[in-house]
């Protein structure tokens, strides 16, 4: 698995949920990479399909592919190997 090292918080990622109970790009970040973790381990043998909100998504492009998009069409397909 390749991570790209890029550090969410220096991104235009600038939301801050956890006044409201929600995740930090901190929190975020250990969560995702974990996730790619656990499916290069799991699910090596195998094709998965992932369904994600946009915000997931955009994080996983510079996470993994290291570039930020703009924005994530609805309905859009993104393939990532992991």
């Amino acid at each position: 698995m390749k991570i790209t090292g890029h550090n969410l918080q220096d991104t235009n990622v600038k939301v801050d949920l956890t006044k409201y109970g929600g995740e930090s790009v901190h929190d975020v970040n250990n969560r995702l990479t974990k996730f790619f973790s656990m499916l290069r381990h799991d699910y090596f043998h195998e094709v998965p399909l992932i369904v994600a909100h946009g915000g997931i998504i955009l994080l996983t492009h510079l996470l993994l592919k290291g570039h930020e998009l703009a924005e994530v069409a609805n309905a859009s397909v993104h393939e990532f190997e992991i």
